[in-house]
């Protein structure tokens, strides 16, 4: 689960920080781009992860598709729903993030775990923070941005986005490692003429360090923006026996040792 939430603040932290008629120049794109990603309260989100490995132990590779639908609220108060769904296992995570708990239906035996997570909010927060840096990331690298244009949007097209990140913003390297084993980055965002909100974000490339050879694709469409009011908890839910987490046991443990 911790994994899957850290995947989850990596893609937030994309497209909530970078979220953004007449032809427009591409600064003023840009700008009106990051500008109207600082009003989104809310949004729905469907989203796609395909893989492909290949490796010396299995020629033959093997794929695997990961999707999923949020609906998230920022303000005044965090709360979010997601449901992922891995076709080729036949397995679905449902989950709930409000009012400091979470909770996570076992796709076992469908039963719900109740956890107190206020962890998760403050690390939402942070990530969410750095919208500056993107800012900054976009503006200074204003020439290394392709644009495009769509029936009625603009593509926002980055290139060799490891080479940049490792060079001038090594704060947005979720790796700390200067993306080591990423190649052939590309990020596309599809942004709205009309209210220059974001209709789609795009992200491709490939990991190859040592016998990992793997191709990727996060495939990210947004709606509801600024429209989902509420977020409601199923009632089984909210009756299940709330679980204390590892690090609360751990905690527990060690006060009693003490004593």
């Amino acid at each position: 689960l911790k994994k899957a939430l850290l995947i989850l603040l990596t893609l937030l932290s994309v497209f909530f920080i970078v979220a953004c008629g007449e032809k427009a120049s591409k600064k003023e794109v840009v700008e009106k781009f990051v500008e109207n990603s600082k009003n989104i309260k809310s949004t729905d989100v469907s989203a796609s992860m395909k893989m492909e490995q290949k490796n010396s132990t299995g020629p033959a590779g093997m794929s695997m598709e990961v999707s999923g639908n949020m609906s998230i609220i920022l303000e005044p108060k965090l709360s979010m729903r997601i449901d992922l769904a891995i076709p080729a296992t036949n397995n679905k995570l449902s989950m709930y993030v409000k009012d400091g708990y979470s909770y996570v239906q076992n796709p076992g035996d469908s039963q719900w775990i109740k956890q107190s997570n206020k962890e998760f909010e403050e690390q939402f927060k942070k990530v969410y923070a750095q919208s500056n840096l993107v800012y900054d990331f976009l503006i200074k690298n204003l020439d290394k941005i392709d644009l495009e244009e769509k029936g009625g949007n603009y593509l926002l097209i980055i290139k060799n986005v490891k080479d940049i990140i490792k060079k001038d913003f090594p704060a947005l390297d979720p790796t700390g490692k200067g993306l080591e084993g990423y190649e052939d980055l590309i990020v596309t965002f599809t942004v709205d003429k009309k209210t220059f909100l974001p209709v789609n974000f795009l992200m491709k490339g490939a990991i190859n360090e040592g016998t990992l050879n793997m191709n990727f694709l996060f495939d990210l469409k947004y709606s509801n923006i600024n429209n989902v009011k509420e977020i409601v908890i199923p009632k089984e839910a909210l009756e299940a026996k709330e679980e204390k987490s590892p690090e609360k046991q751990l905690q527990e443990t060690e006060k009693i040792e003490n004593t």
